[in-house]
């Protein structure tokens, strides 16, 4: 179908949805063909009237054809499925619900359904599914196991039961495999569920093998469709066009160099600075993406629907094929690369005093090493970084001067600095894990983040200016509920926060992180700030930011890595090309909405990749520490028990079953507190625990008490009623003093319990 086509199509439908809204009891087919004063046949409008009925956005309602609306009911796309609950997006907003599991007439990811709107409870709009419109395939990924009496998949995040696999349909799986299975019969509950297994990853106790089903399902391809790699091989080949030295502005004689992890190789970033009479010249030169990455290419396609690299253990998935994010695109040393350049005045407190942006040619004089730059700067580098360094030693002590001025402005300005440590895995040759280390940051690290925030600011700042379309970095402000569950999780940990409920500015969070930097709590507050915080996301309007108490902000900086940062290069680049405001606005006007929307799904999307990639690899790791004692810190305390988090960033789950005898009140999830013995464990307090089983396949980890006996029978949940189960997307529960968990050894009052939930 042709675009045009589409596009008539598109207005038709949205003719025919507008007439159907009109009239809350509908119309019959004939009733809306004369309303409508439609000139084709009525066989044509029933074809599109039953597109409409497949898409949600119309039903049938006594003999006649309504929309959902009208009869109280939401057409929504089922957009994710957990164990014990599941999320929507509504079709005619884009708007998430959350919708209980028992309220999801057993829909799965994909399906269309009509939705019933629900009393709030939580931060997100609640909702019941009503009906099923049209059922979606659906795949999932589980443990793969065989008995005499069948095989299943179990599949614990999805589904509570095991699913039955089909006659025939193993593919061949052997028991313990990790599986990717497709849902072929459906049924009132998953335990009727019929599946078929369509792709076997191996050994799901190997985390390499589940890092693995988790990208199939969540649909990241790691290879490049054969037309983008062989534009990318022919942009490399091609190299810099004569022309472009003419048109740009030649910075290859100034002393520019990158700065990065010592493993990087997608450098798109690299620094100048110079000292004035009136403050510092700062130039951040960034990998000019745009110039090769050209609109609608099929690299384009490819890094549009990408949206973000993605990072794990010691892997990533590149937005752009590797000739161009390690090759012609990477600002590697001592080669030309085209750059697009923000180039700065600043006063001596670090005040942004002017900017420009131009397109450059630059030749980075070496490739900076965080580690080296940072012995560099505190005086330890030995003879041979010293060496390496030598025509930028100079440089490099300006560049530390002006990073302490901006820290300190950043500070003044009262912008959160919330930081939590990153992992770093040191694998085998066969991809399994043996070291896990904490990331330290130096000096040189806070100093790029600091000069890539001004050439962030200043990108924002020059769309505003200008007034064109543009895609912004936004952090909105904490809800007061949100605001309301940190003080009372602050106030448990025994921390006062004067004014925190009256002004939830980050000086007020900076003054409490402030008065907890070097305890045991530091990290632990630090997360708990954090998760009040919004999601930072993309946006065509400049709502500032939030948390780094700025009122304009971007990605400017890396274009190799984040599609919005290649949206606004584009743009920034039209300008400069002198296009016309007008036709800026007809061309990007729409593409910065649907882009800024996409990209913020797949970070998303992202993140969750990464964060479960790296859960298996931690608990592969933790295999081999089996029965063996550390020290750590209680991190979250939930209705499943304590979580215990490492010095590596390791956590595990202490389970009820797994304390002392005794009956349990838990008290804002910060505190857990033995009402028979008078122990509490509080957030925040160092803990001694033992390794007592691992689940690489879950990311799971369980943690015992050194000394206190495990019952082999798990704890039956506590009420529903008192102690609801809600996902991290809404307000944790206000758990009250009271809420019971008693020790399963106590069966008759354990079992009692459960029948009055």
């Amino acid at each position: 179908m042709t675009d045009k086509k589409k596009e008539i199509e598109y207005i038709q439908k949205e003719e025919i949805i507008k007439v159907y809204s009109s009239r809350k009891r509908g119309f019959r087919i004939k009733e809306a063909a004369e309303r409508l004063k439609w000139k084709g046949s009525l066989s044509s409008l029933e074809k599109i009237v039953e597109e409409l009925k497949k898409e949600g956005l119309l039903i049938t309602k006594e003999s006649r054809t309504v929309t959902p609306q009208n009869w109280g009911l939401i057409p929504a796309q089922m957009t994710k499925l957990l164990s014990s609950f599941g999320f929507v997006k509504r079709l005619d907003s884009g708007e998430e619900m959350f919708i209980p599991g028992r309220k999801l007439l057993n829909a799965l990811p994909g399906d269309i359904v009509l939705v019933a709107s629900q009393p709030q409870l939580g931060e997100l709009p609640e909702g019941e599914v009503k009906k099923i419109v049209k059922a979606a395939e659906f795949r999932f990924t589980g443990v793969y196991h065989a008995s005499p009496q069948g095989n299943y998949i179990l599949s614990h995040k999805v589904f509570r039961e095991p699913v039955l696999v089909l006659s025939g349909k193993n593919l061949g799986a052997q028991d313990g495999d990790k599986v990717l299975a497709v849902v072929v019969q459906r049924g009132r509950h998953s335990s009727e569920y019929g599946a078929e297994v369509v792709q076997i990853f191996g050994d799901a106790q190997i985390a390499k093998n589940c890092c693995e089903s988790i990208l199939v399902s969540n649909q990241v391809q790691r290879e490049f469709p054969q037309e983008a790699i062989e534009q990318a091989e022919d942009l490399c080949r091609k190299g810099i066009h004569p022309k472009e030295l003419e048109n740009r502005l030649d910075l290859r004689d100034s002393l520019i160099f990158t700065i990065d992890g010592a493993d990087s190789k997608d450098l798109d970033d690299a620094v100048s600075v110079e000292k004035t009479e009136t403050g510092w010249k700062l130039g951040v030169h960034i990998a000019d993406v745009s110039y090769y990455v050209t609109e609608k290419s099929p690299l384009d396609d490819c890094a549009y629907e990408r949206g973000t690299s993605i990072y794990f253990a010691d892997s990533v998935i590149p937005m752009l094929p590797e000739a161009l994010s390690n090759g012609i695109c990477s600002l590697n040393p001592n080669e030309d690369r085209l750059a697009l350049s923000c180039l700065m005045d600043l006063g001596q407190e670090g005040e942004l005093l002017r900017f420009r942006f131009e397109k450059t040619i630059i030749r980075s004089l070496v490739k900076g090493i965080y580690q080296e730059v940072n012995a560099v700067l505190d005086k330890s580098a030995d003879e041979d970084i010293l060496n390496k360094y030598r025509p930028l030693l100079s440089s490099i002590q300006l560049m530390g001067e002006l990073a302490s001025v901006l820290m300190e402005k950043r500070r003044q300005r009262g912008g959160l600095e919330l930081d939590s440590p990153e992992p770093k895995f040191r694998l085998d040759e066969n991809g399994q894990v043996l070291e896990i280390v904490t990331r330290k940051r130096g000096l040189a690290e806070h100093m790029i983040e600091e000069f890539m925030l001004l050439a962030n600011c200043s990108a924002a700042k020059f769309a505003c200016g200008q007034q064109i379309p543009f895609i912004y970095r936004i952090h909105e402000s904490p809800t007061l509920d949100r605001m309301e569950n940190l003080c009372r999780v602050l106030e448990v940990m025994g921390i006062t926060a004067p004014g925190l409920r009256q002004n939830s500015s980050p000086a007020v969070l900076t003054k409490i992180m402030d008065d907890v930097r070097g305890k045991d709590m530091e990290q632990i507050v630090n997360d708990a700030i954090i998760r009040s915080m919004a999601k930072a996301r993309y946006s065509p309007e400049n709502k500032g930011h939030f948390g780094l108490m700025l009122d304009d902000y971007t990605h400017f900086t890396s274009p190799i890595r984040r599609y919005p940062d290649l949206s606004i290069h584009r743009i920034i680049s039209a300008n400069l090309l002198h296009m016309k405001p007008e036709r800026l606005k007809n061309r990007f006007g729409s593409f910065v909405k649907d882009s800024a929307q996409h990209s913020s799904e797949m970070e998303l999307k992202a993140m969750t990749v990464e964060r479960e990639c790296e859960d298996c690899y931690k608990a592969e790791y933790m295999i081999s520490h089996i029965g063996e004692e550390f020290d750590g810190v209680i991190s979250y305390v939930s209705h499943q028990g304590l979580f215990v988090e490492l010095p590596n960033t390791v956590e595990g789950l202490v389970r009820f079953e797994a304390l002392p005898l005794g009956e349990y009140d838990v008290v804002e999830q910060v505190q857990l507190e033995n009402t028979l013995s008078g122990t509490k464990y509080r957030i925040g307090d160092s803990i001694r625990i033992i390794v007592l089983s691992v689940d690489v396949s879950a990311g799971q980890i369980d943690f015992g008490l050194p000394g206190v006996e495990v019952h082999p029978k798990r704890l039956l949940p506590p009420p529903q009623k008192k102690f609801p189960k809600v996902p991290k997307h809404s307000n944790p529960p206000k758990g009250k003093k009271g809420t019971k968990h008693k020790h399963p050894r106590k069966k008759k009052k354990a079992k009692k319990n459960a029948r009055n939930g």
